[in-house]
This record gives structure tokens, C-alpha cells and sequence, in this order.
């Protein structure tokens, strides 16, 4: 090329790699000046006013500076450290982040003694090097785990693991490859010791190889000139070659060498200078040469951009990784979130659903789910108007659970005239559990209230109805029912409610001196209804406050009542606990008065049953002042309609000794597979549905929430029925009493029902309105201006 001249120069290109494929990619970035040196002229020297990154180089913005200084060399980084003391105990389960060294040699004065860091204060012009040796000893008694690490910037480089044994030593080494490194950079040493081992011991010397230091050194000695000196000279053409630095013309549109100007004057289709274009001697297109490749360009049209976010409509930014921000309907992830990606605070992805509803009216949805709401829908509305009674197996179903979709949210709007202010709370926004499903219940075990998990009673039994067991009538009146109310002071003893010297009693043919038993002569050798429990105790206690205990218990002798003892053996069919009691006198009594009840119990010919009370472990002068005992069935009496009843026992469930997310049935429950569970009077549940378990059911652990998992992997044989939860047990707060005391709850279809996540206050609700979070315009429009919404008509409360 023409001989280069100090003037014309304004711009160089500098490569990341040399020619040997070394890579410099830092080098240049804190660069104030440069020196090239010149065929005529010699070394000259250029300040450096810009710089830019491309994919594999540096462009330098250059401005000539008119100097004679001497070209500056290469730096010095070397650096020598050793540990800072004699030794350091790392403990099992322990980091010593970072390791403390002291400098004895310190060219550049990088290493910071109060982070204990080798910390760059320029980019380096020459690669260097940085080894560490870490010499640990394991004076304990059994092997210790122990991993060694460096980092830069607090990003793991290198890491060495190895276990050593008792009474053993060993020298880690860790290496950074020969490298440059930025303005900056950070380089520390890490040591951590395993959890469940001894601890171990970082030396600072053991021997001549038994070390621990810091060394930077560098394969090119200070002030060397070696790198800092460019050779721009060239034997071949140079416009348009990789050494070209403003090629495309980099600080002005120039016309292109390349590219030609299209003329469609007179034609969309046909250029007029077709011609020319083709024999390429059109015009050329006033563009950069390099545009059509430039990611600028390229990215929107060919490459293309990814923008995602978490949720439909709305923005999510980020989340702590540790931070728990699940929920039991699938809101937000189950662990921390990086945030979107998008365009500014916006979401990727805009929905507006064109679907709201009617209801009738919202209930509350426990036992089977609490903390949940039924919505019973009567119709669907789209954004024209039109209005649909929403059907299984037609369009207007899908349109209704597409509008009202799991983990997404509803809004609720009652009607103005109807009702009152106490379900002003529901004119909110809801989480949507499912939308167009229902809850039904193939099996329960327990008994609960509507209202919350508090009231919850286990079943002893449960009794199933199905054409592969006995069939029976239930042709025998098993209830019964006693009450006392003379005062009796307990005076430590544990004591029977029975019916002796009863003030009142009813169906007493039931009731034996010493509690209920069944008589000969009652149409089978066992009850054949489960029966329910109860008693209401009025309790006060006479010296001081204390405690006492209520159970109900069954044994072939007699229960002795007051004033004696129960000293026959017997057998807990459900203990209710201590309950406390509080100090009172006869002038100023303190009467405290608790229910207990226990369903589904099989009672048992040549059984006695009863509650029995005991005070606790602090006697405390007890007295009962009058209780009152019922026996209920939990199958109504009916000597027309044929039952067909067994009992499946006291355990349903089994665990698995090495799998916590396995479930098993029982041998007692697994024979009645297929079978429909009869319901007990007031359960709480509605009628159970045939017993089976499939993929997706959920199964709920003593009517807690929080402990609901999903059924996966159901796998059932005739004699075998088992299936995987998610999540596993939590042994650690899961006994076997909890996890037999659960329910199996099923998502049914149903084009009636969106069920959200919330409480209503007791009582029938009026009706309304439940639209989706973000609606079209059209519908907003539509459901201010329809009579169908605004008017009460057909609408009730329920």
C-alpha cells in the first residue's frame, strides 16, 4: 500500500487473538494512548478517544499526539503471599472464605490485606498467572471432605476436592491459566470442610512441600516493549481487507462498493434501472457497506429477540432465590424468579378474555375445600352479547373454563339491591382454584364441619355400600341416650358416665348400669350401622385449677362408675386429651361445660362402651356437676331399604419405609375398591362417589390445607392399590394417626361451578357478576349496558 502517514490515521482496529490464537480481549480497554511505528516516520504516539467492542475486535477512535516520550512496557504484577498465621481450624460444615494472606512481595500493591483479595488496578497489557498451594491436615478420627476453590469476581475458575483421611495431610494446587484480566478483577482463595466430619487444620507450613502461599507471576519481564509496538505495514491491497479499520467508512454514510440504488419510479415491481442493475453499473446506494449485517438490523428481521414474562397482562419483576412465593394454586413459582424479559415494565403477552358469568349465588366450599368459595353460575355473556346457558359437551363449557382459568384471577360483582353489607367483602378480585369442575369425595375418614379444619373428628370405622358385601337392613334402633345431674366429686378417681340411678333415660334396653352393650336378641351379633358417640360434660373444679381427661373406651366387664373406680382393663377407642379445668367455690362457681363426640364406631356384641373421665396429673378436686351421653346410628333406622355394609378398620393408609412420596392401601381398604362409602348422618362431606383414586386426585391430610398433595402413578391390581404423592411425606411432622385421618378429593367436571380461593360470612348471598382480571372493552361495555346484568330478575339467593 501507499506509504502511511501520521495524519491521516483516525482510527485503528486492534484483534482480540494474535496470531498464534492468543487471546488479548481485555488489553486495550483502559488504554489512554497507543504508539504505532511508522516505515518513515518511526514510533508516534496517538491518544485514544474512543473505544468499541466488536465480536472480535477493538475499533480505537485515535487523535495524533505530537510527543517524543518512550513507549510504555509492560507492568509488573508479581506478587509472593503466604497464610498470615501458623494455623487455621476449619470446622465440620464451615468455609474459610477467604483465605488471609500476607504479602512479602508486592510489585504492583494489588493484594488487599482487608478483603484478602488480589485486586487489578489496571487491565493487564501482558498475560500473567496465579497459583495457590493450601496444605490442610486431618488430625481427627475419621476422613474429612475437603474442597478447595479460587474465584474471580466471586465466580468459581478452579476447584479441587479430596477426602482425607484421618491423621493425613495434602497439598491442594490451583492454577489460573496464563491470562489477561480487566480493571478490576477480583482473585480470591476458599477452603471448605464437609459437614459430618472432623475438622481440619490449614497450615501455614508442614515441610518443605507442605505450604500454603499466594503467587502472580508473568511468562514477560517488566518494561518489556514486545507488545505495546503495531507494524501497519502491508503488501497487498487494503480497502476492503480485515485490516481495513474504516471499512463501510466508519464516521460517514459513503456510497457502496457493494450495494446499488433500485429506482421503482414507474413500478412497484419492476425497477427502471433493471438493466443497469444487472450489467452493475447502477447508481451506487448511499448505505454502509457493513448495515446489512449489523445486528441493529439484523436481530429484528432474521435473528430475532425473545421476550417473556411470568404472567398474562402484567409485569413481574425479580424475586429473591430463597424467597418461598408459592401458593397452593399456582400464583407465582415455588421458588425465586429472575423477572421478565420484555420491553420495559410491560408484559410480553396481553389476553383479554371476551367470557363473564351470572351466578346464582356463592357458598362456602368446606369440608372439601377450605378457604374456597363455589360460584354457581346460571349463564355465560360474550363480548357481542350473545348469552349461553353453559353445557357439558357444547361450546358454551369450553368457553367457561377457558375464561376462567386455573391460577389466574376473577373479579366478583354482587348485585346492588340484594343482600347485605356483611358479603361486601366479596366485590374483590379471587385466585381461580378451577373453573367449570366441581368437588366430589371418594372417601373420607374423618368428620369435619364446614366452616374450618378445627372441628375435625376421626372415624374409628368407615362403611362402605357395593355388590361385593353383605347385604343387610338395619332393622334394629341402636339409639340411645342418658343424663345426670347430681353433682359428683371425681377426687382423683377415674370414672365411668353410667347409667345408674338415672334421672333420665330413653331406649334404655341399650343401656346397662355401666354403659351402653348390646342385648341378645337385636338381629345381629354386631351392630350393623356405625353409631356416633357423644357426651356433654359440666365440669368445675373446687380446690384450685387443674386438668383432666376424657375418653371413650370399650371392655367385656363392667365400666364402674361413681363413686368407685374403673379398675377393669380396657381398651381406648379415642382419647380426647387433657382439658383444663379452673379453680371456683360453691358461693362464686366456675362451670365449664365441652362437648366430645366420636362418629363411626362398630359396636361390638358382649362390649361395654363409654366415656370415662380422670383427673390429671395435678389432683385438683374435680366435680362433675350433671352430663348427658347419646348414642346416635350413623345409617338411619329403615327396615325397608337393603344396605349392603362393611368396615374397612382403623388404618387406611400405609407408608413406605424408602420412598415418602408412596401411599399404599391397607389390606382392610383395598378389598372394597370399586365400593361406595356410606355416608354418616351430618359428616359435613356430600355423598361420597364409588371408591377409586386416579391421576389427579388430591388427598388432604386432617382437614389442613397446607397438607394437600396430588395423586400421580396410581396403580391398582385387585388386591393392591397404590399410588405417588406430591410432595412427599414430611416425616417429620407426618405420625401414622395423621396420615390415616384424611380425605380424597376429585375435579369433576361440572358447567355450573368456578370455585376460587376465599371465606364468605354465613348466610345465602345474592347474585351477580364474576368476569375475568382483564376483560376486552367490548365486554365491559356489554355488561354495563345488558339488562341480563344489571336487572334482578331470576336471580335468588341461596
Amino acid at each position: 500500500m501507499a506509504t502511511v502517514t501520521r495524519s491521516g490515521v483516525k482510527y485503528i482496529k486492534v484483534s482480540k487473538t494474535d496470531a498464534l490464537g492468543n487471546n488479548y480481549d481485555n488489553s486495550w480497554k483502559l488504554n489512554s494512548s497507543i504508539k504505532l511505528n511508522y516505515s518513515v516516520e518511526g514510533l508516534k504516539e496517538y491518544a485514544v478517544n474512543t473505544i468499541t467492542e466488536y465480536p472480535t475486535y477493538w475499533l480505537l477512535g485515535l487523535n495524533y499526539v505530537d510527543t517524543t516520550s518512550s513507549i510504555q512496557g509492560a507492568k509488573n504484577y508479581k506478587l509472593s503471599a503466604s497464610l498470615d498465621a501458623d494455623t487455621y481450624v476449619i470446622t465440620a460444615g464451615s468455609t474459610l472464605k477467604p483465605v488471609s494472606f500476607t504479602p512479602f512481595v508486592d510489585s504492583s500493591g494489588y493484594y488487599n490485606t482487608t478483603t484478602d483479595e488480589y485486586v487489578l488496578g489496571v487491565t493487564t497489557n501482558i498475560p500473567i498467572q496465579v497459583t495457590a498451594s493450601l496444605y490442610v491436615e486431618n488430625t481427627g478420627g475419621t476422613t474429612a471432605g475437603v474442597t478447595a476453590s479460587m474465584t474471580v469476581n466471586g465466580g468459581l475458575e478452579q476447584q479441587e476436592r479430596r477426602d482425607i483421611l484421618a491423621g493425613n495431610a495434602y497439598t491442594f494446587t490451583l492454577n489460573l491459566t496464563s491470562q489477561t484480566y480487566k480493571y478490576g478483577d477480583a482473585i480470591s482463595v476458599e477452603v471448605a470442610n464437609k459437614a459430618g466430619g472432623p475438622s481440619v487444620g490449614l497450615q501455614k507450613s508442614g515441610g518443605a512441600g507442605k505450604e500454603t502461599y499466594l503467587f502472580v507471576t508473568q511468562s514477560v519481564a517488566p518494561a518489556s516493549n514486545t507488545l505495546t509496538i503495531l507494524n501497519p505495514f502491508f503488501t497487498e491491497p487494503f480497502i476492503g481487507t480485515d485490516c481495513d479499520v474504516t471499512y463501510g467508512w466508519a464516521d460517514q454514510v459513503p456510497y457502496s462498493q457493494y450495494y446499488m440504488d433500485v429506482d421503482y419510479a414507474d413500478s412497484a415491481t419492476i425497477p427502471v434501472n433493471q438493466a443497469q442493475l444487472i450489467s452493475g453499473t447502477a447508481t451506487p446506494a448511499l448505505v454502509k457497506d457493513y448495515y446489512y449485517e449489523a445486528r441493529r438490523h439484523t436481530l429484528p428481521r432474521y435473528k430475532g429477540s425473545r421476550a417473556s414474562s411470568l404472567r398474562y397482562n402484567e409485569y413481574t419483576g425479580p424475586i429473591a432465590d430463597n424467597t418461598n412465593i408459592g401458593t397452593p394454586y399456582g400464583d407465582y413459582p415455588s421458588t425465586g424468579y429472575q423477572g421478565d424479559t420484555t420491553f420495559g415494565k410491560t408484559a410480553a403477552i396481553d389476553e383479554y378474555q371476551s367470557y363473564a358469568a351470572r351466578f346464582q349465588y356463592i357458598a362456602g366450599y368446606g369440608p372439601e375445600m377450605y378457604n374456597a368459595l363455589l360460584v354457581y353460575v346460571t349463564d355465560i355473556v360474550d363480548e357481542l352479547g350473545n348469552v349461553q346457558q353453559p353445557k357439558l359437551d357444547n361450546p358454551s363449557y369450553y368457553n367457561l373454563v377457558n375464561a376462567f382459568n386455573q391460577g389466574e384471577q376473577a373479579t366478583v360483582k354482587l348485585l346492588d339491591t340484594q343482600g347485605g353489607t356483611q358479603f361486601a367483602s366479596l366485590n374483590n378480585t379471587f385466585n381461580i382454584v378451577r373453573g367449570g369442575k366441581r368437588i366430589e369425595t371418594p372417601l373420607f375418614t374423618y368428620t369435619a364441619s364446614i366452616s374450618g379444619s378445627t372441628s375435625i373428628q376421626p372415624l374409628e370405622g368407615i362403611a362402605f355400600q357395593g355388590a361385593n358385601n353383605t347385604t343387610l337392613k338395619i332393622v334394629s334402633n341402636y339409639s340411645s341416650s342418658w343424663e345426670y345431674q347430681t353433682e359428683r366429686l371425681i377426687n382423683g378417681n377415674t370414672v365411668a358416665l353410667n347409667s345408674a340411678s338415672l334421672q333420665t333415660r330413653t331406649n334404655s334396653r341399650f343401656i346397662d348400669s355401666d354403659g351402653y352393650k348390646l342385648l341378645s336378641g337385636d338381629n345381629a351379633a354386631n351392630a350393623n350401622s356405625p353409631l356416633t358417640f357423644r357426651c356433654s360434660i359440666l365440669t368445675r373444679g373446687s380446690a384450685n385449677t387443674g386438668t383432666y381427661r376424657v375418653q371413650l373406651v370399650k371392655s367385656t366387664s363392667a365400666l364402674e362408675g361413681y363413686p368407685t373406680s374403673v379398675s377393669t382393663q380396657y381398651t381406648t377407642i379415642y382419647d380426647f386429651g387433657y382439658r383444663v379445668f379452673k379453680y371456683s367455690t360453691v358461693v362464686l362457681p366456675i362451670e365449664d361445660i365441652l362437648n366430645f363426640e366420636v362418629k363411626g364406631v362398630n359396636v361390638e356384641e358382649g362390649y361395654y362402651y363409654n366415656f370415662i373421665v380422670s383427673e390429671g396429673e395435678m389432683p385438683a378436686g374435680l366435680r362433675i356437676s350433671k352430663y348427658y351421653v347419646s348414642v346416635d346410628q350413623d345409617i338411619p333406622y329403615d327396615t325397608a331399604t337393603t344396605y349392603n355394609v362393611t368396615f374397612a378398620g382403623d388404618k387406611y393408609l400405609l407408608t413406605s419405609s424408602t420412598d415418602p412420596s408412596i401411599l399404599s392401601a391397607s389390606n382392610a381398604l383395598v378389598g372394597y375398591y370399586g365400593s361406595t362409602q356410606v355416608d354418616l348422618v351430618n359428616s359435613g362431606f356430600n355423598q361420597p362417589i364409588p371408591f377409586t383414586i386416579q391421576a389427579g386426585d388430591e388427598i388432604r391430610f386432617v382437614g389442613d390445607e397446607t397438607k394437600t398433595h396430588l395423586i400421580y402413578n396410581v396403580s391398582y391390581g385387585g388386591n393392591f392399590l397404590t399410588f405417588n404423592i406430591n410432595p412427599p411425606l414430611p416425616t417429620s411432622s407426618y405420625d401414622i394417626t395423621t396420615v390415616n385421618s384424611f380425605s380424597i378429593r376429585r375435579y369433576t367436571d361440572d358447567p355450573n361451578t368456578i370455585i376460587v380461593v376465599g371465606n364468605k360470612a354465613a348466610g345465602g348471598t345474592p347474585g351477580g357478576i364474576i368476569k375475568p382480571k382483564y376483560t376486552t372493552k367490548a365486554l365491559e361495555d356489554i355488561i354495563d349496558s345488558n339488562p341480563l346484568f344489571t336487572l334482578q330478575s331470576g336471580l335468588s339467593s341461596s
